[in-house]
């Protein structure tokens, strides 16, 4: 049995492959600044998108259910201090999250948009 530490990585590799195949290009994972995190920023041609991959072994939960809007608010703080980092404070973006979810991935586009 795969610890939670190993799910969330397989989670994540599953996502990375998942975006690959259909015409993201990842330019970075697990990216911190100060307390936060994005799972994966990646490029869907011209378009910034950062990625929260959710996963859940238990057949009955909902990945989905863990994107609070809190959890929206402290990945948007992270996602501004990408962008000035990068030099490019005023560039939009798109959060996007992928459920994992037994065999299934849910991807859910745009769940907020800047």
């Amino acid at each position: 049995m795969l610890t939670a530490y190993e799910f969330g990585k397989q989670a994540e590799r599953r996502v990375v492959d998942y975006l690959s195949r259909n015409g993201f290009v990842v330019i970075a994972l697990r990216y911190k600044a100060g307390r936060g995190e994005i799972d994966i920023v990646a490029h869907e041609g011209e378009q910034l998108v950062f990625v929260e991959v959710k996963a859940r072994r238990h057949p009955l939960a909902r990945p989905e259910t863990a994107m609070t809007k809190q959890k929206m608010a402290a990945i948007a703080s992270t996602a501004h201090a990408y962008l000035a980092e990068i030099g490019d404070r005023d560039r939009g973006f798109r959060l996007d999250l992928v459920a994992v979810h037994g065999d299934e991935l849910r991807h859910h586009r745009d769940l907020f948009g800047f």
